[in-house]
């Protein structure tokens, strides 16, 4: 991983337009990586983003959990 083309991408969630989590994902990371937020408010709209300095060279796989808080 040591091209010059390959670029640490950062991940973004936003809820109703507001910045709510990210993370940055290094060169060559493999494997889970997280990153918290607020609760999610009943008819929030989620927007989740990507940007890299190079998006010629970006690939990313993600999923997005919401999990109901401990009663």
């Amino acid at each position: 991983f040591h091209m010059p083309e390959l670029t640490p991408v950062e991940l973004g969630v936003q809820l109703d337009g507001a910045p709510a989590a990210s993370l940055t994902v290094p060169v060559g990371a493999e494997g889970v990586l997280g990153a918290e937020g607020p609760p999610i408010p009943d008819g929030a709209t989620v927007s989740v983003w990507s940007r890299s300095a190079n998006p010629a060279y970006r690939e990313l796989c993600f999923e997005l959990y919401a999990l109901e808080a401990a009663q």
